[in-house]
């Protein structure tokens, strides 16, 4: 029941304060009327309930992203550049105004059908990470997109993509480089003879169990800590663009029916709740909590927040540092050379505060 007014004109008001995106549903009738309410069962009180044993589990690897590199290309060397400045200098040494697949169109096939470029033409891009502890080693994976264009080697070793999984899309394959990488300097190398209209100077990914923590040159890979509540962004997980399980147990007493779950705190683009490992609800606006049924007993209950791909693919230099939008110049404005890793463009998602578990019913 809601408190209402009747006015002298004769129209009943009352308040319904939704919030966004939000709905009621009402029952009116008038006074003396044969029809009648349908009748609600009393619930009882809400009760706060303890999440215990609360921890956090990544639904994947962690990421590096590597966005500078070492370009040769037509005889010439260019040090520590960014991967859009690299592209454009392959594609220009190769006699094109600018990359075509970068906000380019071309007529009919007249660029994908080209076949003329000699054998001495083509490229080299070397990527370098460090490594400042042997513990980030463990099952370190490449990520790069159509390996199959080009000589892939890391510190002067082959990387064999041809059983490599595909990670985000079907054309970025993953390989192993655990047995290839080392503490200290590492070196991933691509080879590109002769050029191929299909082929671009792009990022490259590292995959694996580690930290990646902020150095005077980007990021470099740290043995890997457990995550917690709090940004991924500051708990070495900078790129990371997948989902964090929240998870905890909590006791419901004898006749409670119904449990709510209230996020306080969090930043992703949508959040599952999960009952017992099954999805329980949805949130994705306000308000910021969802209720669904339980049997009394021991359960777990979880939240999985999930990020968008903007850490993963940037931009991460531009200084308006735009938000909820980007476009093909937004990735234009870069530093010459790889700024530090404190001063990459990265947003906080994550679960900040611990969720809140409320039930109704059962004895107190």
């Amino acid at each position: 029941a809601v408190r209402y007014e009747r006015g002298a004109d004769g129209w009943t008001e009352f308040a319904a304060p939704l919030p966004p995106a939000g709905s009621r549903l009402f029952y009116v009738r008038k006074e003396g009327a044969g029809a009648r309410a349908p009748e609600v069962q009393p619930s009882g009180g809400a009760r706060r309930i303890e999440v215990a044993d609360l921890r956090a589990t990544p639904s994947g690897p962690n990421v590096l992203v590597l966005d500078y590199c070492d370009v040769e290309v037509r005889g010439e060397r260019f040090e520590n550049v960014n991967t859009w400045r690299a592209n454009w200098l392959v594609w220009e040494g190769h006699g094109f105004q600018r990359p075509a697949w970068d906000d380019g169109v071309q007529f009919r096939r007249r660029i994908i059908d080209r076949r003329d470029f000699g054998a001495d033409s083509g490229f080299a891009a070397s990527f370098r990470f460090q490594i400042s502890d042997r513990e980030a080693l463990g099952g370190l994976e490449l990520a790069i997109e159509s390996p199959e264009l080009y000589r892939v080697s890391v510190n002067g070793q082959a990387v064999d993509f041809t059983s490599g999984e595909g990670w985000l899309d079907p054309h970025i394959r993953r390989a192993g480089i655990a047995s290839k990488a080392r503490a200290g300097e590492n070196v991933v190398r691509l080879e590109a003879r002769p050029f191929n209209v299909r082929m671009e100077v792009e990022n490259i990914y590292l995959l694996g169990d580690f930290s990646a923590v902020a150095a005077d040159r980007g990021f470099r890979l740290a043995a890997p800590v457990p995550a917690v509540l709090g940004s991924w962004r500051t708990q070495g997980r900078p790129f990371f663009s997948d989902s964090m399980l929240y998870e905890g147990r909590v006791e419901a007493p004898p006749g409670m029916r119904q449990l709510r779950v209230d996020l306080p705190n969090w930043s992703g683009s949508i959040v599952e709740v999960l009952l017992d490992g099954k999805r329980a609800g949805l949130i994705a606006w306000q308000p910021h909590w969802v209720e669904f049924r339980t049997s009394p007993g021991r359960h777990q209950v979880g939240v999985r927040v999930v990020a968008t791909p903007r850490n993963l693919f940037g931009p991460f230099h531009n200084p308006e540092k735009p938000r909820m939008r980007a476009w093909p110049a937004a990735w234009m404005p870069f530093p010459e050379h790889q700024p530090p890793g404190a001063s990459y463009d990265l947003l906080d998602y994550g679960l900040f505060e611990p969720f809140r578990v409320t039930g109704r019913g059962g004895t107190p």
